[in-house]
């Protein structure tokens, strides 16, 4: 499922101090229509981040402190990925050896009499199981 932005709006953003791709931090010129805003996508690294609650910097603007989505940010290859899932709480994969999926054996032992029957002189006994 793909996230769907409303309303975006489209701001100027620079870096100013060291920081990851994966937790960057924004400097923005104040706008209070970003007050609101926990979801960004930046065009320029083509990620998407959730972002903290706006810190305000008196005469400068805003910084936007921002966390990885990377699930949003690499949709298209998670999709697109040809792998054999091992794990999944609500539909396990019984072909693959799991230790966390509890499974029990059990020892059914039955006594059955028995008529033998001769053929010949031969008797035939059959098992199954």
């Amino acid at each position: 499922m793909v996230k769907m932005l409303r309303n975006p709006l489209a701001v100027s953003a620079e870096i100013k101090e060291q920081c990851s791709t994966d937790n960057p931090a924004f400097y923005i010129k104040y706008n209070a229509a970003v007050m609101d805003n926990h979801y960004n996508y930046a065009q320029a690294w083509g990620r998407y981040y959730f972002l903290a609650e706006p810190e305000l910097v008196p005469g400068q603007g805003m910084i936007l402190r921002g966390k990885q989505d990377s699930l949003m940010t690499y949709a298209e290859q998670i999709k697109a990925c040809p792998a054999v899932i091992r794990r999944n709480s609500g539909l396990p994969n019984l072909y693959l050896p799991d230790s966390s999926l509890p499974i029990n054996a059990y020892k059914n032992q039955q006594v059955l009499t028995f008529e033998p029957f001769t053929y010949f002189d031969q008797c035939i006994i059959v098992c199954v199981g």
